[in-house]
């Protein structure tokens, strides 16, 4: 396989439903989108695509296109007759679907990010911004209510504890 690399600083931490929905789309469905890497083969975007690749499709060599970013690059499934096929269908969801729910940003990376490049902050409405890089509250212990409308909740897969909004 060509030499690539996953994104040395990547802001999505992605998170453990997205990459499960991510594999059972590419199990069932195959490839879908592009991944784009820098010119030195780091990844801008795919990083989880490509270690998915490396574990599931190893010894398959991936098509390389190389471009300068000015002209759009379409992929064309010939394996899929039409957009009403299953496939399709099932695709044209997962892409936006697994997008969703695999963003996990990297506050701290995203703050460093916008500090040098004010373009990235403008990705964002205000309201998201805050949410997205406000510091967690400060508390002593796990499992107790650390504010009002806060609590902390445990990921039933991972363990990972984190700071919530209450419902």
């Amino acid at each position: 396989m060509t030499k690539f690399i996953p994104q040395v600083k990547n802001v999505n931490q992605h998170t453990q439903r997205g990459l499960g929905l991510l594999e059972k789309s590419v199990q069932r469905d195959g490839w879908i989108d592009a991944q784009t890497t820098a010119a030195d083969g780091e990844m801008i975007s795919g990083s989880a695509r490509l270690e998915l690749a490396e574990d599931k499709f190893s010894g398959v060599e991936p098509i390389v296109i190389e471009s300068d970013g000015t002209r759009p690059i379409i992929v064309k499934r010939m394996d899929i007759p039409n957009a009403d096929d299953p496939r399709a269908r099932r695709l044209s969801v997962a892409a936006n679907q697994i997008t969703s729910v695999d963003w996990s940003p990297d506050a701290e990376l995203l703050k460093e990010w916008a500090g040098e490049d004010d373009a990235i902050k403008q990705l964002f409405r205000d309201d998201e911004w805050t949410e997205i890089t406000q510091a967690p509250p400060d508390f002593k212990e796990y499992g107790e209510d650390i504010a009002d409308g806060i609590e902390v909740c445990e990921c039933p897969t991972c363990g990972h504890k984190h700071a919530a909004k209450k419902d």
